[in-house]
């Protein structure tokens, strides 16, 4: 079977499908302005941004007018409402972002992990379960790769945690 939903202008909803009165999927604009949003609250009705995605319970449920967002998981960059050009990918990844740009994470709590997460940090990579930035201080440039590796300077890259989350690391070995 077919649903079809009237076309609507940019920035309106076009189409939303509920479920018990509860918001379960719907798009927003047309052409160029397209978003998609599937899972329990996820997306903002009032999204003025373009070519965003969202999948999963509250993924991406804050946005505003951030563009070309990516996120699939449950509350991946719930947080996001003017960052750009953002993948998420895994439950609560980068879920603090709250403006930063050009970030990617990948896993459960990437860029998410430590005390505050990413929140206005750009250009930064998280790669690994809890893998997140050292403290409060936000980065750029920033790549942590492996589980709960945590950057802790801007332009550095960190391979593995510490202690018993620690990893070698080696060249032609």
């Amino acid at each position: 079977n077919t649903i079809d939903f009237p076309a609507a202008a940019a920035g309106a909803v076009t189409g939303r499908l509920t479920v018990g009165g509860e918001r379960l999927m719907y798009m927003t604009g047309a052409g160029a302005t397209r978003n998609f949003f599937a899972g329990h609250n996820s997306g903002s009705l009032t999204i003025t941004g373009s070519r965003t995605t969202g999948v999963g319970t509250g993924a991406l449920g804050n946005v505003s007018s951030g563009s070309h967002n990516t996120a699939f998981g449950d509350q991946a960059l719930v947080s996001t409402n003017t960052g750009n050009y953002n993948s998420a990918i895994g439950l609560n990844s980068l879920y603090a972002n709250t403006s930063g740009s050009y970030n990617v994470a990948i896993g459960y709590e990437a860029g998410y992990g430590s005390a505050t997460g990413n929140t206005t940090g750009s250009n930064n990579i998280f790669i690994g379960s809890n893998t997140s930035i050292v403290g409060s201080t936000q980065l750029t440039n920033a790549t942590a790769i492996g589980y709960n590796a945590l950057v802790g300077a801007s332009n550095s890259i960190v391979l593995g945690g510490t202690g018993a989350d620690a990893v070698n690391v080696g060249i032609g070995t």
